[in-house]
């Protein structure tokens, strides 16, 4: 890569890592939001709305902590890889490709739970099973591919180191 591409990769990374930082707080804010619905729903029973049972509400606050935390991880990882293309280091390293593999992890987890959950929700009220989506599943193979190409690079780049 050359020096003016490593440069602009450096710049567009250092900007990233401040929105990615942003989406780490709205997740936590988020989740922060959905435990104290948990709460109050577990002390007033008033709380719980026409025609949900609280068993149904909790099941849909605890996916819904699950989510944000899984999100939340996601974004701080992301916010690691960022922060280290945009420090300056090589992204060819094998740091950021463990953060990449467990990206895809991650997704693959949140995809689980998304499908678990619209299972169980589609039985619970009788509904059809609509809700399945695979692009987490997608995001999970695509991040996983790259993590390997980066794992790829990190190889070349260690060769290259020993001939210098």
């Amino acid at each position: 890569m050359g020096e003016s591409g490593k440069t602009r990769l450096q710049r567009i990374c250092s900007i990233a890592k401040y929105i990615v930082l942003a989406g780490v707080v709205l997740c936590l804010l988020i989740l922060l939001g959905s435990v104290c619905l948990l709460v109050m729903a577990s002390v007033d029973s008033a709380f719980v709305t026409e025609g949900l049972s609280r068993e149904e509400m909790y099941f849909l606050l605890l996916i819904s902590i699950l989510n944000q935390i899984v999100s939340s991880i996601l974004f701080y990882f992301l916010y690691q890889l960022s922060k280290s293309i945009g420090d300056g280091n090589s992204p060819f390293v094998s740091a950021n490709v463990w953060l990449l593999k467990k990206m895809a992890i991650l997704l693959l987890l949140g995809w689980i739970i998304g499908t678990c959950a619209c299972f169980v929700l589609s039985a619970i009220w009788s509904l059809p099973l609509t809700g399945i989506n695979g692009d987490a599943l997608l995001m999970a193979g695509i991040i996983y591919v790259i993590s390997l190409v980066f794992e790829y690079g990190v190889r070349l780049q260690e060769e290259s180191d020993g001939f210098v």
